[in-house]
Parts: C-alpha cells; structure tokens; sequence
C-alpha cells in the first residue's frame, strides 16, 4: 500500500487486477473512504465536503477504501463532524480554549471552575478542589469580610461591631482599629509623623536616627530605626466613645468664641494673651501625614523651651530661622499657672463625641511638640525649684511675617488676624506685633474622623501671669471618607484579590496562573494556541 497525493485528497490504493486512481474534489487534507466493486458503478458525494459513496470493481472485486471521516469536519451526507464543536468538547469538567479535531478553537469559558483553577494539573480541565466555607474563618484567624476559598471564590466571615471595622487594624479579614480607620495609611495607630513606626514628614524624611523606609505598596513609607518600624502600642490625644453618629465635616472649622469663652470652650481670661495666635490651619491625613500650621506674632518673640545643662533648646540658625525635630529643653517646665512654656499641640478624636474634650490641656492629656519651628524664638531659664520658665531675651531685628523660605506660606487669613508688612506692625504695648512664627506639627490620623486641635503657646513675657495663648479648630482629617485601594495601588506581581485598606476587597487584581507562550506547544503548531489562563497565545509558527 502506498499514499499518493492528489490534489488536496490523500487516497489510498488497494492494488488488485484493477488499480483506478480516484481523484476526489476536496477542501480537505485529510483521507477519504469509499467503496469500490468490479465496474465503473455510481460514485456520489454526501455534500459539500462529504464522503465519496462510489463503487467500482477491479478483477476480482478488490475493494479500494477512501477514508471520509474527517473529510472537512462533514460525515457522509449529514451534517457537522459529532468531534468537533463545543457539544464535543466542552465537557463537565473543561475550561478554557480547546482546539478541537477539526482544527477550531473553541471557548469552553469559565464557568465549571474560576481560570485561577483552571489546568493547573491537567490543561484545559478544572482542578478538583474543596473550596472552605464559613466555618472555617476561625481557624484562618478570621473574622470579617471576604476571604479566599481556596478554589478561586470567596467565604463570607462576617462584620465588624462599630466602631471597629474590617482590615482597619492592619490585617486583612480582622477586625479593629475604628471605622474609616488606618487601613490605607499603614499604620495601626494614630502617631506623631517623622516619629518611629509612623508615617514620614511631609519632606519625606525623619526625626534625627531614623530613616524614611518605604513599605510593601500600596502601603507609604514608614520611619524606622534600622529595620525596626514598630510603631506605639496606642494611639496618641485623647478620645471618647459617645453615642453620636460618627460625623466629619470637610476641612477646617474654627468653634465660635464668645465675649467670655475661647474657641475651645474656656473663660477667656485663663489663656490671657490669645491674640498672638493668629490662626491654624490643617490639611492632609490617612496616608498621608496630617500637617498643622500654628501661626504667631506677637510684641514678644515666642518661647520654644526652657533650656537646661542636659536639655537644651535649638537656638535659631539665623534671622529668621528654620529648625526641624527642634529641641524643646525640660518637657516638665512650666509657666506661673502650671502651663508647659513650650509650644503645644492636644488632640482629641472627637467623631462619635462632638463635645469631647478629653486630649485637652486642662483635662491632662498629652502634650505633643512640633516637629518644625521657623521664624523668630527664645528659650526661658528654668528656676532651680519648681521648674518654673523665665523666658530670655528677645532676638533682633523683628522677622514681623518673614518666616524664612522653609517655612509654609502664610494664609492671607492669618495676616488679616495679624495684619503686618515686611517691616512693621500696627499697634503698641501689648497689641503690638513683630515677631512673627510657625510652629508646625504632623501627625498621623485617621482619614475620615473628626479631630479637636488645641494649640498652646508663650509669648515669652511673664509681666502678665504667663502671656499665654491657646486656640482651638476642628479638623476633619483626609478627605472626609476612607479612600479605598484599587488594583492600580498593587503591584504588577499580585494577583486575585486585594484588601482595599477600608474595610473590604478590591476586584480579582490579575489572574493567579502563569500563562503558556508559544515556546510551550510543538513546533507544528499553527495559530494563536489557548495560554490555559483565560487568554490565547500570539499567532505560533505564523510563516510556517
């Protein structure tokens, strides 16, 4: 027996005492079947690509066989090839694109299993898998949201009890930190910017001995010592619980002050010398460090510290002067009605408690320096007893409101409060300003909640019973709400999904399978081949 080629048809040719070569009118490289009897007989052809259904003899009735059965994807007289097709293919257990025997690519889709699960054993067929189920989150150390079943799916693990939230306290599918909370800043309480285990300055840079050492994206970088970025155990200011539904406004807003209490609330006459705060102002949040401008000017230049032989404070560079991570003196030195002499910040997390006012000064809450001071300012000698300040002397000439070129730009409200020009101020005695001074303070909040800023400062003259002055503003942190990560915040490497730093789970990010290339299939592979990802390859072998 032997294969002659004719045309497009392969025939094969039984040699007996007749040997005819039957020529065949086909599209198809492929054998053709027929029988064949002693003489010239009727030859029929099924259709269009059918099989030849002729039969002639030869001699002895030697039957000559053409092979129809791939004959174009057609059998004798029906129909489609019952090979080929998505009927034929796609079984219970396929997925994918699957090149069938006819030489089509058929898409069996996904829907017998997710692409993460297809043909990770066997090509083109699901992997067998016992996806969890809810009962097992404990055992995964979970306890909210969604949570991958290890088949491609997700379980449901449940909600958080407010004000705690899902993925708030840093780790996905737990529950903690506090609703909108610091998911997407990376940090798992509320901290001092430039400080340890917190978020960088706004220069992206650290207090002295630390350095600013990006983390894992999306995550910002964070400020370590060496390879420790532990930050505190608890968040810092003060916070109360309340009852109230959690609220935000946008923004920056100043509490109305009265002819006999403050803007935070206090018999006016406590903090004597309020005026030579000119404003506050504060942006940022969330991811980003919060920044809070606190501008003064005065007739007096402001007291940084009380300098001591082991504590001292940051002199000024020049005239006007710029210092980051300043150096404050004794922490513990305080003017005549036992107020630090320092510059001040008090923060109060007030989103579920607008009247709360327990991160304040006169309710003993924390007192935070600033991380930068530009402008004009002195340090106070500190008695021998009871620590009482006795600030120094004035520097000269007056700066009035020349900060410096580190120092931010000074708000238009600030000098309407304080009007000045480069070279005066209006007013005398004790209304008349001069100095003028930023102290600048960063923290890391929470995006979405509602913060009370108090703000305390020394003009540094004692002739008054302190010559102090405190403010206050409420700041809505962020942009009012948690911003969610998407897949674009992730890194190309990652794959399925991804916890959006509020709560929840962005979409399936990439698929988890490595995707076959052309160099994976024979050399005889013609045509764009399933990569058993979802996708298909690039055109293999497309001059062959």
């Amino acid at each position: 027996m032997k294969k002659t080629m004719v045309g497009k048809a392969i025939v094969r040719i039984t040699v007996g005492l007749f040997v005819g070569v039957f020529l065949i009118g086909c599209s198809s490289d492929l054998p053709i079947s027929g029988p064949v009897a002693g003489s010239h007989g009727p030859v029929t052809n099924g259709g269009a690509g059918g099989s030849v259904g002729g039969a002639f003899t030869a001699g002895g009735g030697i039957p000559v066989i053409f092979d129809t059965s791939k004959l174009g994807g057609q059998t004798a007289g029906t129909g489609a090839n019952p090979a080929c097709g998505a009927a034929a293919v796609c079984k219970p257990i396929s997925c994918g694109a699957i090149l069938d025997p006819c030489g089509k690519l058929i898409d069996c889709a996904y829907v017998n299993c997710p692409a993460s699960m297809c043909g990770t054993v066997t090509p083109n067929e699901c992997t067998a898998c016992v996806p969890l189920t809810a009962a097992d989150c404990s055992t995964l150390g979970k306890n909210c949201g969604p949570v991958p079943d290890n088949c491609g799916g997700f379980i449901d693990c449940g909600t958080c009890t407010d004000p705690e939230c899902c993925g708030c306290g840093g780790e996905p599918s737990v529950c903690g930190g506090v609703a909108n909370s610091l998911g997407n800043s990376g940090l798992k309480t509320t901290c001092i910017a430039g400080h340890q285990g917190c978020l960088c300055d706004d220069r992206a840079a650290c207090a002295p001995g630390l350095t600013c050492t990006p983390q894992t994206a999306p995550l910002p970088s964070l400020c370590c010592n060496g390879t420790d970025c532990t930050g505190p155990s608890t968040s810092i200011g003060g916070t109360c619980t309340g009852t109230g539904k959690a609220t935000c406004t946008p923004g920056v807003t100043v509490p109305t002050a009265t002819s006999t209490l403050d803007t935070c609330g206090y018999v006016a006459t406590t903090f004597d010398e309020s005026t030579i705060l000119c404003g506050i102002f504060a942006t940022g949040g969330g991811k980003e460090p919060a920044q809070i401008q606190a501008f003064f000017n005065d007739e007096k230049s402001m007291t940084l510290g009380c300098s001591t032989a082991d504590k001292p404070v940051s002199a000024m560079p020049s005239n006007p002067g710029a210092v980051y991570y300043p150096q404050v003196g004794d922490p513990n030195c305080v003017d005549g009605s036992a107020r630090p002499m320092r510059p001040t910040l008090y923060i109060t997390d007030i989103t579920y408690d607008p009247n709360c006012k327990a991160g304040d000064q006169q309710s003993g809450g924390t007192a935070y320096d600033p991380i930068a001071a530009f402008g004009t300012w002195k340090s106070a000698a500190e008695s021998a007893t009871g620590r009482v300040g006795t600030p120094g002397a004035d520097p000269t000439p007056k700066n009035y409101w020349i900060l410096g070129s580190a120092a931010d730009s000074v708000p238009a409200a600030v000098t309407s409060q304080c009007p000045c020009t480069a070279t005066s101020c209006p007013g005398s005695g004790h209304t008349a300003k001069g100095f003028g001074t930023e102290f600048k303070y960063e923290a890391g909040l929470i995006s979405g909640h509602s913060y009370r800023l108090q703000i305390t400062g020394h003009d540094g003259d004692q002739s008054s019973g302190g010559d102090a002055g405190e403010a206050c503003v409420i700041f809505c942190a962020g942009t009012g709400t948690c911003t969610p990560y998407t897949c674009a915040d992730y890194p190309t490497t990652v794959c399925g999904a991804q916890p959006d730093g509020c709560g929840g789970m962005t979409p399936e990010c990439r698929k988890c399978c490595t995707p076959l290339t052309c160099l994976d299939y024979p050399a005889t592979a013609i045509g764009k081949q399933d990569d058993r990802c979802g996708g298909l390859t690039e055109d293999c072998n497309e001059n062959f």
